[in-house]
């Protein structure tokens, strides 16, 4: 979910790239590549999402605000770990 549908883009190129980045992103996430966090239950602190809540058809995230969803229409703030995203780890 990029601000624009992809139609509706002021520039298309662009709007290709992050979409790009965001499904690369998701890829390696569900395929536990990268961590993802998430508030608790409760609100008072951080965990990681399982593998199989980031997994299809029900997880999805959005780049551009930094959220997610399993399979409600609540979005809730996601976190990555950005040391991973800059050595992404093998799963072999």
């Amino acid at each position: 979910m990029l601000a624009f549908d992809s139609d509706a883009a002021p520039d298309r190129e662009a709007w290709d790239r992050a979409k790009h980045v965001q499904d690369l992103l998701r890829g390696y996430i569900a395929g536990g590549l990268v961590r993802a966090y998430a508030q608790t239950d409760d609100g008072t602190g951080i965990t990681d999402l399982p593998c199989h809540w980031v997994s299809d058809p029900v997880f999805e995230f959005c780049l551009r605000t930094g959220r997610f969803r399993l399979d409600f229409d609540v979005w809730d703030q996601l976190w990555i770990d950005g040391p991973e995203l800059s050595t992404p780890k093998s799963n072999t």
